[in-house]
């Protein structure tokens, strides 16, 4: 009778271990792979990253960034590190976590050199189409200010806390180089699409350049690329009317047609200074002045 009873103890013991074995095993395989982003997996003390999250069924979210209080409970966002080092990103969804890796480099300062400095872009990571951007630097000792917002694919202001204007949604690095310092500066930031607003209303205006992205545009056509930048630009900025004047050097006036071929023929010429006038009413290129 008592091996009877150690043989039915056993056997309890063993079922039992078997149930908490399969709960355990259907709790574990019950958490679904997110499907999550983040931005970059690589960045510097002052960038951003931007994250978001589209795992279905999804309504609640924590999201901890591997500094203390740096955490957010929103599906997507940016999120600026404010110290180096190896972090691990953490997003949690009900009972089930995931992580992810992300190296957050420091500003490289030389100690034999004292002049020196980091350069930190203070500015939003996140903006529309439309909006006026603005932007500060604080780097000691600084007098020059070369900034590049990414769009133009040239150096776009020389203001030390300059405001800019995107035209086309997308991602795009910012990048500053100063006097004072041998690095550079970047900030990565989204330019989300403008909020459609039915209900009716004028259609929107046509969205403006500077000189700046406008030479740069030109430069490119220097370099062979008529086909590709010519049309887009006339269609965009000038209302596709090719008759849009040109001054040169404060005397010749063409069209901006015939400067842009004179250009895809002429690789060598050297454009110093391009400026922008616009028509108030259709906010279309009106004149362009260049300095050669």
């Amino acid at each position: 009778m008592e091996r009877k009873n150690i043989f039915l103890i056993i056997a309890i013991v063993l079922v039992a271990a078997g149930i908490f074995v399969i709960k355990r095993f259907m709790s574990d395989s019950s958490c679904q792979k997110f499907d999550f982003a983040i931005s970059s997996n690589s960045v510097l003390v002052g960038e951003s990253i931007h994250f978001e999250d589209k795992t279905m069924g999804a309504n609640v979210w924590s999201w901890n960034f591997g500094e203390g209080e740096g955490t957010s409970e929103d599906q997507s966002g940016d999120y600026t590190f404010k110290t180096g080092g190896d972090k691990v990103i953490t997003l949690t969804i009900g009972k089930c976590s995931e992580q992810f890796s992300i190296k957050v480099a420091v500003p490289y300062i030389s100690s034999e050199d004292t002049t020196q400095k980091a350069v930190i872009i203070i500015g939003q990571a996140s903006c529309f189409v439309g909006d006026n951007v603005s932007f500060k630097n604080t780097t000691e000792g600084a007098t020059k200010w070369e900034w590049q917002f990414g769009e133009s694919g040239g150096i776009d202001k020389f203001d030390q806390n300059p405001s800019y204007t995107y035209n086309r949604p997308g991602k795009y690095t910012i990048v500053l180089r100063v006097d004072a310092s041998k690095g550079e500066g970047r900030l990565e930031i989204k330019v989300n699409s403008k909020p459609v607003v039915t209900g009716g209303g004028a259609p929107p205006l046509p969205p403006q350049l500077t000189g700046p992205q406008l030479k740069a545009k030109l430069e490119a056509i220097l370099l062979g690329k008529f086909d590709a930048v010519f049309d887009p630009m006339l269609k965009q900025y000038f209302c596709n009317n090719s008759s849009i004047p040109v001054s040169i050097n404060g005397g010749n006036t063409t069209s901006i047609y015939s400067y842009c071929m004179k250009l895809d023929l002429k690789p060598d010429t050297k454009i110093n200074d391009v400026k922008v006038e616009y028509d108030t009413k259709t906010n279309c290129v009106s004149k362009v002045t260049i300095t050669e």
